[in-house]
């Protein structure tokens, strides 16, 4: 609904003409048009709102008509081919009948409208149900087959198109081209992976290089496309640019993620405030980016879905269920309106340019990409296979054809549309179409033909045992039936015809006849005993034993997950708690053997070294020094303990400080104290000095020398002491002049030089 609304508000916009202006694009908009384009404008004012509108309706509803069509039938041909085939037959009709046009006039909308509308939910959506744990396992693997493999890809591509395809482009329109090649949208793939057993993380390598290849993929566009319209001179300022545009939209991206999250956070039960944030987070990071900052939105949306995914543990499962519903409609709808929109588009502009040469250039770009695809994965496949998961042959290969062209390529498609050197390249969409229709619907075959869409025997086993019980049970009620005379002339023949049930892993294998259906399919090996005629299971061999026993750790890492979330939704754990014991189970379910790992677990109730310090710190701050000393034995010492740990004297201390402390004042603040208020000065604070010294040599008697300086606070009044006795002593000998200690030795001293040293001694004072 979100997307219909926010299409109904910009189609007033659309048929004024009044198109929404992109800062980056709008650098490098060529204001050169031919005057069919007026002439469309033109006729575009006059039409109504409300045809737009229907057109809308209409689209989403043939949608749905035709899913339920593929449903009934059972074809394999991908939605989106359909939809796009309706676009490219309403395309033609607008082109061959001129009172078809006003029906389809809204597809005509600024490139950068469907940029706005479309993109947001498709990014977020991937970003969202993207697996936290397995996405930074892999996270290296990702980064090196989204951002080197996809400039790798690119410049193959760039290339094989300046020799092969046209040759009449310079190399930045070939390089061009080659970036709008290189995005992938493997959402139609990694719902086959989920299903099997070894596609796990093929899927979450195949999503996390659709996010970053993607991200990529926009940076170098805008770059190419900014040189190949001269807004961007120099290499100068296309560094400045990437790093602007890049670096912008990742701090953007961290700080919406982490608004959004927070916000999400703290709506535990609501669905409809769960909804409404991450349908605004996504919308505002990519618009505030793009329109705004002028940074990359695509990244800041990527970014923040990735958080956000991180912050779904914190709401109930019911809300978090009905957040990935909404964004899985939501992405259903936009690819439904984006594939016939595109569609129109294309077979309406470039029917009188279709010929056999542009389609035999449809074949050889796909050709060209895949190839590329396959040469980028073949030289990171030593590095792939020492990070992350790793990664086999196999994979390699399931990853280079799992790579399927999406809605990105057909809207920077359509924007390289309004290049005049490229006004007629029709190849891009051809590819999406193409690769769609080829990958997609042959994905499934080519995983059986690699190895990778092998069942495991436990699941074998366990589909067989339900299979199995569930015929046992109907012969056993047919038996019952039987006996009612009323059903004496029923068909049986066509009862049990009518409810046999077919093993579902039946279609996966070949050459089996009925009676070897069990072999197939059980896991478990019977024998039956001539005697008695029972089943008896045979033992196991090695290898089924060892995915026995790793099917059923999974199992219990399965149930111990569940039982997580709902110690959590009760209460009875918290966020924090939850959290980690998910991510352990994660762990193990990666690991070999399928255990939690206790002892590191076990790791995070233990206090941390510098917590244990801390508190080892304050409780001796804390607690009185009183606790930590011994009693002397001596009487005249347990008298001066006894003085020590009384209270009042701290008390006296404390008093005896804030007295001291005016007089410290007047001796820094007054510079020419009078000779009467300079000896007043010194009397007070021989007086305190005294005082300071008594409690010093009383608390040496209490607590002994080495008793007296365990206390920090004791070694510090030490040394304040210290550094008094020595003040003093300074101020002392200053004012003694040599001939007082001639005259202290018995020297005779004349009375002309006493009275010289008198009166040095008062310009000194002075």
């Amino acid at each position: 609904m979100s997307l219909i609304i926010l299409c109904l508000q910009i189609l007033p916009l659309v048929f004024a003409n009044k198109t929404i202006t992109d800062a980056t694009i709008g650098i490098f908009h060529d204001d050169t048009s031919d005057e069919e384009n007026l002439d469309e404008m033109k006729q575009d004012i006059s039409y109504p709102t409300y045809i737009g509108c229907l057109f809308v309706f209409m689209t989403l509803l043939i949608g749905v008509i035709v899913r339920l069509g593929m449903l009934w039938i059972g074809m394999s041909i991908p939605y989106r081919v359909i939809m796009f085939s309706f676009g490219g037959i309403a395309g033609l009709c607008a082109n061959k009948y001129p009172t078809f046009r006003p029906l389809v006039s809204v597809c005509y909308m600024d490139v950068d409208v469907i940029l706005i509308i479309f993109l947001p939910i498709l990014i977020f959506k991937t970003s969202y149900t993207v697996d936290a744990h397995s996405f930074w396992r892999s996270i290296l693997q990702i980064f090196l087959v989204g951002v080197p493999g996809s400039l790798l890809t690119a410049l193959i591509v760039a290339f094989m198109a300046f020799y092969l395809i046209e040759t009449s482009w310079d190399f930045s329109v070939a390089l061009l081209f080659g970036v709008v090649c290189s995005p992938i949208d493997p959402l139609d793939v990694v719902k086959q992976l989920n299903t099997m057993t070894k596609g796990k993380y093929i899927s979450v390598l195949l999503l996390g290089e659709g996010l970053l290849g993607d991200v990529t993929v926009m940076i170098e566009f805008m770059a190419v496309f900014g040189y190949t319209a001269q807004a961007l001179a120099t290499s100068s300022h296309i560094v400045i640019y990437l790093l602007r545009y890049a670096g912008g939209g990742f701090l953007l991206g961290i700080l919406n993620g982490t608004i959004t999250g927070t916000i999400l956070s703290g709506t535990y039960y609501d669905n409809v405030c769960a909804v409404t944030v991450t349908l605004a987070g996504a919308y505002l990071t990519f618009y505030i980016g793009e329109k705004f900052l002028y940074v990359s939105g695509f990244l800041g949306t990527v970014i923040t879905g990735i958080m956000v995914s991180k912050k779904k543990s914190t709401i109930a499962g019911d809300v978090e269920m009905v957040v990935s519903h909404f964004w899985t409609i939501a992405a259903h709808a936009a690819n439904t309106l984006l594939f016939t929109i595109v569609g129109v588009v294309i077979f309406d502009k470039g029917y009188d340019v279709i010929s056999v040469r542009q389609i035999s250039l449809i074949f050889v770009t796909y050709t060209t990409v895949y190839c590329a695809r396959l040469m980028v994965y073949a030289a990171m496949t030593p590095l792939l296979r020492h990070v992350g998961y790793g990664m086999t042959w196999q994979q390699c290969m399931a990853c280079v054809w799992g790579g399927l062209k999406g809605p990105l390529s057909l809207c920077l498609a359509l924007m390289v549309l309004q290049t005049p050197a490229v006004s007629e390249a029709g190849e891009t969409a051809g590819l999406v179409i193409l690769s769609v229709l080829v990958n997609a619907s042959t994905m499934r075959k080519v995983l059986k033909i690699l190895g990778l869409a092998e069942i495991s025997l436990a699941k074998k086993a366990n589909m067989t045992n339900c299979v199995k019980r569930i015929m046992l049970t109907r012969d056993r009620y047919i038996s019952m039936l039987k006996m009612d005379k009323f059903l004496a002339d029923a068909n049986w023949d066509l009862v049990q015809d009518g409810t046999t049930i077919k093993h579902p892993y039946q279609i996966q294998m070949s050459g089996r006849d009925e009676d070897s259906d069990e072999d197939a399919y059980m896991g478990y090996h019977y024998t039956t005993c001539p005697d008695c005629e029972r089943e008896i299971p045979n033992e196991p061999t090695k290898k089924e034993f060892a995915e026995m026993v790793r099917e059923a750790n999974q199992r219990v890492l399965k149930a111990l997950k569940i039982s997580y979330w709902r110690q959590y939704e009760h209460g009875k754990i918290s966020k924090d708690a939850v959290r980690v014991l998910v991510q352990a189970v994660e762990v193990a379910a990666d690991a070999d053997d399928g255990k939690i790992n206790l002892e590191q677990l076990g790791t995070l109730w233990k206090p941390k070294r510098h917590a244990h310090w801390l508190r080892r710190k304050l409780v001796n701050m804390i607690t009185p020094e009183a606790a930590n000393a011994q009693v002397p034995r001596r009487k005249w010492r347990q008298h001066c303990y006894r003085i020590v740990t009384n209270v009042w004297f701290d008390g006296f201390i404390y008093i005896m400080i804030l007295c001291n402390t005016p007089v410290i004042l007047c001796e820094v603040v007054m510079r020419w104290p009078s000779k009467t208020a300079m000896y007043v000065i010194k009397a007070l604070n021989l007086f305190f000095f005294i005082v300071y010294i008594l409690e010093m040599v009383i608390k040496m008697c209490a607590y002994g020398f080495f008793g007296y300086f365990k206390s920090h606070w004791n070694k510090l009044d030490f040394f304040i002491i210290v550094m008094a006795t020595g003040g003093n002593n300074e101020q002392n000998f200053r004012h003694l002049h040599p001939f007082d200690v001639a005259s202290w030795l018995g020297y005779p001293v004349s009375p002309a030089t006493d009275s010289l040293v008198t009166e040095h001694r008062v310009v000194i004072v002075n």
